[in-house]
């Protein structure tokens, strides 16, 4: 039997998020692997959909955020991948319908 390796899809070293002076994602390290589930777990106001919004760099569109960090996508820096193909690629579904960002 062929053992298979699991890719690193996301891989997050040193992540920090604030927005103004509120600071939401402190130190985060993480390394999401192909074909495996990973859950995100925790109360209200824990910063799970921030953290699900940095994959596809939904916070740049917010001017008050401000991360530190590297997200890394198939081993490439997130930060070098133009947003709109990424999210091409990344894709999220929200609990309230939001079609427009921002409206």
């Amino acid at each position: 039997m062929k053992k298979t390796i699991n890719r690193k899809v996301f891989e997050i070293e040193n992540l920090n998020l604030s927005y103004d002076n509120n600071e939401v994602l402190k130190n985060i390290n993480l390394k999401i692997y192909e074909k495996q589930v990973t859950a995100f777990i925790g109360p209200s106001g824990c910063g799970k959909s921030t953290l699900l919004r940095c994959f596809d760099r939904l916070n740049d569109l917010n001017p008050t955020c401000k991360i530190n960090g590297t997200i890394k996508y198939y081993n490439q820096d997130i930060d070098s991948i133009n947003p709109i193909e990424l999210r091409t690629k990344v894709g999220m579904v929200f609990q309230k319908p939001n079609p427009f960002p921002m409206s």
